[in-house]
């Protein structure tokens, strides 16, 4: 990386512009600038999902993207690409401009679930349902007696 290119990652990020005596080391390690503000990558290596907040924004920044892909000798496919979806299943969740929920289809494992009957399994269950913690209100108090029977010499009571 040359010189050049370090000082447009440092004045992209501003507080490491502000510091860059501290975060001299950092530089290098810094992620690409990105023209695309909205796009949305939720797991390493998927396509990311476009959000914006009116139509014009969204072709604004289509139109960003396939230039970016053109100029570098990359096309999309269409065959493979939604535009302008209200919502879209995604890793298992629905993203809408509502925000981001369950797809109620993928959850039918956890509530079909057998009862577990050692630690294994409870570790197994518990790996599965914490996936989606984050829309179970007090996942944790109610993960908790389960928890407990993960700990050594606790007898495994169900």
């Amino acid at each position: 990386m040359n010189a050049k290119e370090s000082e447009l990652k440092v004045e992209t990020v501003p507080i490491v512009y502000e510091n860059a005596d501290v975060f001299s080391e950092e530089l290098l390690g810094l992620p690409p600038y990105r023209e695309v503000e909205f796009g949305i990558e939720l797991m390493l290596g998927t396509t990311p999902i476009l959000i914006t907040p009116d139509e014009v924004e969204h072709t604004e920044h289509l139109r960003i993207i396939l230039q970016t892909l053109r100029d570098n000798g990359l096309y999309a496919k269409f065959g493979k690409s939604e535009f302008w979806l209200r919502e879209v299943r995604f890793l298992s969740h629905i993203v809408s401009s509502d925000g981001t929920r369950v797809d109620l289809s993928k959850v039918s494992t956890i509530v079909e679930w057998k009862p577990p009957k050692n630690v294994t399994k409870v570790r197994s269950f518990l790996g599965l349902a914490a996936y989606y913690r984050r829309f179970v209100k007090e996942f944790s108090m109610i993960a908790t007696p389960m928890t407990r029977l993960l700990q050594k010499e606790v007898k495994f009571e169900w």
